[in-house]
Formats: C-alpha cells, structure tokens, sequence
C-alpha cells in the first residue's frame, strides 16, 4: 500500500518484537521522568502514545530519514487520529 508515495509494508515478527521493546523502553523513560518531577502527569499518557504511534509507523515503513516531510505527515496524521479516538472514547 502507498500512502503519500511511502510503500508501507507489514513489518517482520522481529521488527514488531524490536518496536515493542523500544516502546517499552520510552514508557520506562516517561515514568522515570514524572518520578523525578521532570513530566507533568497530565502529559505522561500522551507523550507514550506519541512515542508508540511514532515507532510503529516507522516500523511500518515511514521513515523520516528517508521520506522526509511525507513521513512527518503521515506520522502526524496517523498520531492526530489517534489522539482524536481516545478523545471520542474518553481517554483524554
């Protein structure tokens, strides 16, 4: 499938077991960073979200070092549906 001109393909078992770990770490990292006073605790779940949307779309194949300002759209677009989602189901 192109989207934006970006051939998006479905990512290997180990390229998702990769993109889990590297959610994981950032989550860790979010927390880490309220515990220490750094992150508003109403920025924690956004900022994982952002961080997870980020990741799997460039597991999916948008990769900003290659497309660029495309892949910053639909990055962008994919995280605004996102957000918008868990607003309509009472996330946010």
């Amino acid at each position: 499938m192109k989207v934006l001109g970006i051939e998006l393909k479905h990512p290997s078992p180990g390229d998702l077991w990769l993109a889990a770990r590297a959610i994981c770490i950032f989550s860790a990292l979010v927390v880490l960073g309220h515990s220490a006073g750094v992150v508003d605790s109403g920025q924690v779940f956004p900022m994982v979200i952002g961080g997870a949307v980020g990741v799997l779309a460039s597991t999916f194949g948008a990769s900003i070092l290659r497309y660029g300002w495309r892949a910053l759209i639909l990055i962008g677009a994919i995280g605004l549906l996102t957000h918008a989602a868990l607003t309509l189901v009472g996330v946010f």
